[in-house]
């Protein structure tokens, strides 16, 4: 087997496996798909990154169902997904996966600019690609 075509059936599983975690829904039921944010208190990038997040679902033609959670305390982290401040996540699971954290901090995000306290709209689209 060449190494393009073994490098495209990694690529094939990885997406797979990536649509498997993410709560693949197909294109057919896309309306079904949720985003929710995930934020603390003083989080200062929650709301754009709710808005970046609804600025992608309409450019792709979809509803914008972006909801918005609090995370008060080390056990709601603990008992979700949540990997800092904000965190994005589509029907449960986190578009940007790492490591979870029960501390309320904020997160950052690698971007091509640099660190950022929230992806880019670009990013997003990406992430949410195996989904669609």
């Amino acid at each position: 087997m060449s190494r393009a075509l073994a490098r495209t059936s990694t690529n094939d599983q990885h997406q797979a496996r990536n649509r498997a975690d993410i709560g693949y829904v197909g294109k057919e039921h896309n309306e079904g798909m949720q985003i929710e944010i995930m934020h603390i208190d003083d989080c200062p990038n929650w709301q754009e990154a709710g808005a970046r997040a609804s600025r992608v679902l309409t450019s792709l033609g979809l509803p914008d169902k972006v909801t918005y959670r609090l995370i008060r305390s080390p056990e709601d982290a603990v008992d979700s997904a949540f990997g800092g401040s904000p965190t994005l996540t589509v029907n449960g699971a986190d578009l940007f996966p790492g490591d979870h954290t029960p501390d309320l901090a904020c997160r950052i995000y690698r971007t091509p600019a640099g660190l950022a306290g929230l992806p880019t709209e670009q990013q997003i689209a990406d992430a949410l690609e195996p989904v669609l």
